[in-house]
């Protein structure tokens, strides 16, 4: 999390955290250690005062009174206390958030919220609603605000054989597997040596959408999220936190069906 302000810490301006960045090649980049740069630069189209001309100082000094770099006090966490369980059914919307109680005994400053579920195919966003910032949460406005946790996941919807998605998905399997049993089951030869082969190939041609298994996450369906029971870890973040593992965490079931 990155808060922007000018003299008074208390009245940040703008915030910007991790869940903010764009999807795809876009990354966080402020996890790692900084330097101060002190640059003097000079005038510049479009920028304060103007271009340089015969009024500018040649050479120009920028005198430093001094530098300082703040780090805040260790900070308690807000208790995140026992969300409600979450079940839905796999694609829908309906039923598919939790709603965190947040309470903390002072006033900690602004705390950056992010989660992760164990759900393939399935992503979730802590949303505050806040007005600088929708994954972050104000302690100095109320010791007990609120976020809402919501998952969403993929619907499980039957899968094309060799023929795409069209009509043709669906018919095309059944006929090459009319053709390749009749070849097997009629032509004597054949039989003993490709009777089990054909059994194979039949089940092979049946669309299907995959399996796996659920609980730890370590499989899916090919289609959507598979059902099961999964689990949603929702994890807060303090100013004070310069480790980058979480100040507080709670887990919240998650049950699709």
């Amino acid at each position: 999390m990155v808060q922007f302000y000018v003299d008074d810490p208390t009245n940040v301006f703008f915030v910007r955290t991790a869940s903010d960045v764009p999807g795809g090649t876009s990354q966080w980049a402020f996890n790692h250690p900084f330097f101060l740069l002190l640059n003097l630069a000079v005038g510049g189209t479009g920028s304060w005062p103007g271009p340089p001309d015969n009024s500018t100082p040649n050479p120009a000094i920028m005198l430093v009174d001094y530098m300082r770099q703040y780090t805040a006090s260790p900070l308690t966490p807000p208790s995140l206390g026992n969300p409600p369980a979450i079940t839905v059914t796999a694609g829908a919307t309906s039923g598919n958030i939790s709603t965190v109680n947040l309470t903390s005994a002072s006033d900690i400053g602004r705390v950056y919220f992010s989660c992760s579920t164990t759900a393939l195919k399935a992503s979730c966003a802590v949303t505050s609603g806040g007005a600088l910032d929708t994954y972050t949460l104000d302690f100095s406005k109320s010791l007990t605000p609120t976020a809402t946790v919501a998952i969403t996941t993929t619907a499980n919807t039957a899968q094309a054989g060799w023929f795409g998605g069209s009509w043709a998905g669906a018919i095309g399997p059944v006929i090459l597997t009319v053709f390749f049993t009749s070849i097997c089951t009629q032509t004597p030869r054949l039989r003993p040596r490709m009777g089990l082969s054909c059994m194979f190939l039949a089940i092979f041609l049946v669309p299907s959408c995959g399996g796996g298994s659920n609980g730890s996450g370590s499989g899916g369906g090919g289609c959507g999220t598979t059902p099961g029971p999964y689990t949603i870890t929702v994890n807060a973040y303090t100013v004070s936190n310069t480790g980058g593992a979480a100040d507080a965490t709670t887990n919240i079931a998650l049950t699709v069906n």
